[in-house]
């Protein structure tokens, strides 16, 4: 007698765990989100750009073309400048073009996050 309730307690756990597991199936497929949600989240995205990446201006590009040439010279046209200069320490190819983008990153960027 008390081995058919051990056998009817695992099977209401076995149930009980598919029941758990089928319930967790339905989070994991796509989502559907409505449009106007869609373009709200970009909007706000947008603006939070805006807000914490400062746009340098022409006036200091130029100076910091001329500052650092090899780094402007090496930029791909879908790279910016910090990506430029990641690629260029991650690479290690040219030991001017490193020593260059290592000294912008460190008086350029490091400079314009502390304001």
């Amino acid at each position: 007698y008390e081995g058919n309730n051990t056998t009817d307690s695992s099977e209401q756990n076995h149930d009980l765990m598919e029941q758990e597991y089928d319930d967790d199936d339905d989070d994991d497929g796509p989502v559907i989100v409505p449009y106007e949600e869609f373009e709200s989240s970009l909007s706000r995205s947008a603006a939070l750009l805006n807000t914490t990446h400062k746009q340098v201006d022409e006036v200091e590009e130029a100076k910091h073309r001329q500052d650092y040439p090899l780094l402007y010279a090496a930029m791909s046209p879908q790279e910016d400048v910090v990506m430029c200069a990641a690629r260029v320490l991650d690479e290690q190819r040219d030991v001017s073009l490193v020593r260059e983008a290592a000294a912008y990153l460190e008086q350029v960027e490091a400079h314009r996050c502390s304001l």
